[in-house]
């Protein structure tokens, strides 16, 4: 076995090791062994007691994107019975009636090692990933709530519900009481809990067609995670022995290709610090980009890409709960976004993203949000990233909560619900590619 040196460089994000070629018998090491998941501790992989070399390599982000250490929950793969240990154990039970006191509430969600609850209260309590990429069934919910036709059983608990609520009882306890049981009678198994200053309202005919669909989304869902808990996760339990949950990252595990739909199983390796983008490769180890976004002009995107000026749109999926998978070749170390590359620029850089953005103009799409983190550049060719707010001109419209100021920076007319205009695309052009 022969091991090239190994030598440490300094990066402005953080100290990386290079790895040179290792070879055992003429044949590189990538090629005979066996690759680890990067989220992994090698204190669960059992090896060979003989003949065994290791080599931890830690590697930087593949782009210069990444200037910040990678979150915690990344890499952090823990047994599922650990980390229900250590939550219980940072945050003992208490009466939900004093966890409830404003005070208490606001001390707890502002703890230096993270929020009791990771809902958006304060903003920063959000959770790394939300709940409905992380199983489908929460996904299926939300869409189930606007879609789903009550079915008969549905339409009797409505209007059970509806009866009983509608009557008088001698304290809150009493109600709740029979809440869970016509609940319990109808399938439900409700939790005891007390709930303080709770209002009730009705609103006849139409509240008990609203609550019938909710409750038969519910009744839909309710089933699924039960037949997830009792089959589907025991047998994860069964073909992985250290019984890992992996919710640290979304739950999709391949995507399909745009043209035939082709599914293409893949894995996750890391994800960017509070963006729903992750870094993967596919079982035949492809480099790719894993988006999730609630909205994405595939169209727009595949119009770049024929123009040579974005990355390959491998997948694009609709998940449940409104959500679009995006899953695209990813940039090599080559390309720099354009507001790291010093100036001036390259000669024909700033020519070629203003003709290359009129013919998607031509094209008939508009992208919507051409700062300078959505440009990246290698010498005098570029990609385009992040086609959320792209689509067809004259249609397409700015979304709620656009900021316009001095950073970043947008043109007049860029505001919520007005419609985004090739002029647009251009002055922001002019204004972040200033020589």
């Amino acid at each position: 076995m022969s091991l090239s040196r190994l030598w440490p460089r300094r990066s402005s994000a953080m100290e990386v090791l290079v790895k040179t070629r290792v070879e055992i018998e003429g044949r590189d090491l990538s090629e005979v062994a066996e690759q680890l998941d990067p989220a992994e501790k090698l204190s669960g992989v059992r090896f060979p007691k003989d003949g065994i070399q290791i080599l931890v390599v830690v590697q930087r982000s593949m782009t210069r994107a990444a200037s910040r250490d990678l979150p915690r929950f990344a890499f952090e793969t823990l047994n599922f019975r650990e980390r229900h240990r250590r939550y219980f154990s940072q945050h003992p039970y208490r009466a939900p009636s004093s966890q409830g006191n404003p005070s208490v509430f606001a001390r707890n969600q502002d703890k230096s090692e993270g929020p009791v609850l990771d809902f958006d209260r304060p903003r920063k309590a959000s959770a790394p990933i939300p709940i409905t990429l992380l199983h489908p069934v929460f996904g299926e919910f939300f869409s189930d709530c606007d879609t789903h036709v009550p079915m008969r059983e549905d339409n009797k608990l409505a209007y059970e519900l509806s009866d009983a609520m509608a009557g008088f009882f001698r304290d809150e306890l009493a109600r709740m009481s029979k809440f869970r049981q016509i609940m319990r009678a109808n399938g439900f198994d409700i939790m005891k809990s007390s709930v303080e200053g709770t209002d009730f309202t009705t609103d006849g005919a139409r509240l008990r067609e609203s609550a019938a669909r909710h409750l038969g989304a519910l009744r839909k869902a309710v089933q699924s995670l039960k037949k997830y808990y009792k089959e589907e996760l025991s047998a994860l339990a069964v073909t992985d022995p250290r019984n890992k949950i992996r919710s640290l990252f979304p739950y999709p595990r391949q995507y399909h290709s745009p043209s035939n739909h082709t599914a293409h199983p893949f894995k996750y390796h890391w994800a960017v610090p509070e963006k729903l983008i992750f870094y993967g490769e596919t079982d035949d180890r492809r480099p790719i980009c894993i988006k999730f976004a609630r909205a994405y002009s595939k169209d727009a995107h595949q119009a770049c890409v024929s123009l040579n000026c974005a990355p390959a749109l491998l997948g694009f999926d609709i998940l449940p709960g409104g959500w679009h998978m995006v899953v695209m070749d990813r940039l090599d170390e080559s390309y720099h976004r354009v507001d790291t590359i010093e100036r001036p620029f390259p000669a024909g850089l700033r020519q070629n993203i203003f003709e290359k953005v009129k013919q998607l103009h031509q094209a008939g799409f508009v992208h919507g949000d051409l700062r300078e983190v959505n440009m990246w550049a290698n010498g005098e060719d570029f990609m385009l990233i992040d086609f959320d707010w792209a689509g067809v001109s004259g249609e397409v419209q700015y979304p709620m909560k656009v900021y316009a100021g001095r950073d970043p920076w947008r043109p007049e007319g860029a505001y919520d619900g007005q419609l985004i205009k090739p002029d647009h695309d251009l002055e922001m052009i002019e204004h972040h590619m200033k020589m």
